[in-house]
């Protein structure tokens, strides 16, 4: 069996080295009637963000943060347990998994004030209003938040993969447990630095979720399985057919199947398998077989980003 070049085998994908260019964090007060279970920011259509997603879905947008953007540091430790007799440990338990978001809100505001001092946003004045005040309560308040992050990567006109792909993480359960020093000062604008952690939501069933979207992932997709797969039997031969796959809302369109015969008692391939079959093609038929042998029969569908799930069978020529 011939060998080969590592560049012929690398599966890296240079379109896949992302960058969050650009983003936002909404937030609004946790409320257990909020159920994010299956909750997402996107349109399932476009992929693109909800036209809803500043009304109807409740989020607001902390505006402008400084160029750090948000800073995700998971939390991660274990404890082994060490004997005598070993040198090493006998087990390993996990004794903390947590994640914190820091941030530095540069806008400041009702909404920015309410976040540095444990306040509700539902208590936030408007903006520019009469008399303003907020008063910091004298025994702190635990206020849990709803937050999601989103990460921008892409060309709004980019096509193809080179098109937008969004990230989103989403702490259904949150709370501020740190509310950095605040300087007043003419050299630098006022910023509202804040750091949160995520916690289990037992509504939403997760404590951490990260979705991705956009043109731009979904220009990545490959095919999905075909269905309905049938071998038919007949002398010395199979005939093969199949429900055409489905190819994702903006990848690239179906190109081909490949079908794959291969003998069940030692592995070797029927003569011509792998046979590609045209895209608009769902039927197969291969001669030569072996009658009375049972052969593993396979079908992918193909389109330009790589292969679908293989769907399979077992049939008998006879």
């Amino acid at each position: 069996m011939a060998g080969a070049y590592w560049d012929s085998i690398f599966p890296g994908q240079s379109s896949q080295v992302r960058k969050a260019l650009y983003g936002s964090v909404y937030i609004q007060d946790y409320s257990s009637s909020n159920n994010f279970a299956n909750y997402s920011p996107f349109d399932p259509s476009t992929g693109l963000l909800s036209s809803t997603l500043l009304t109807t879905d409740g989020w607001t947008d902390l505006g402008y943060l400084d160029e750090n953007g948000v800073e995700f540091t998971p939390q991660y430790s274990t404890a082994d347990t060490n004997t005598w007799q070993s040198r090493q440990p006998l087990r390993t338990d996990v004794t903390n998994d947590v994640e914190q978001a820091k941030l530095m809100l540069l806008q400041s505001g009702p909404v920015a004030d309410c976040l540095y001092w444990g306040l509700p946003l539902s208590s936030a004045s408007s903006m520019g209003v009469t008399g303003y005040n907020v008063v910091k309560p004298k025994v702190p308040q635990m206020v849990y938040r709803s937050l999601m992050f989103l990460g921008v990567d892409g060309a709004t006109g980019g096509t193809g993969s080179q098109g937008i792909q969004f990230m989103a993480k989403i702490y259904p359960r949150a709370l501020m447990i740190k509310p950095d020093k605040q300087d007043w000062q003419a050299k630098t604008e006022i910023q509202t630095p804040l750091t949160f952690q995520a916690y289990p939501d037992t509504v939403a069933g997760y404590t951490i979720k990260l979705l991705r979207e956009g043109p731009g992932w979904r220009a990545l997709g490959v095919p999905g399985g075909v269905g309905a797969l049938t071998i038919t039997p007949a002398s010395g031969q199979l005939g093969i057919s199949w429900t055409a796959a489905t190819v994702p809302s903006g990848a690239p369109a179906l190109t081909s199947y490949t079908v794959t015969v291969t003998k069940v008692s030692d592995g070797s391939s029927a003569s011509g398998s792998p046979f590609t079959v045209a895209a608009g093609t769902t039927t197969k038929t291969v001669t030569g077989l072996t009658s009375g042998q049972p052969y593993n029969v396979s079908v992918v569908a193909v389109n330009s980003n790589g292969n679908g799930a293989a769907s399979t069978g077992v049939g008998t020529p006879t």
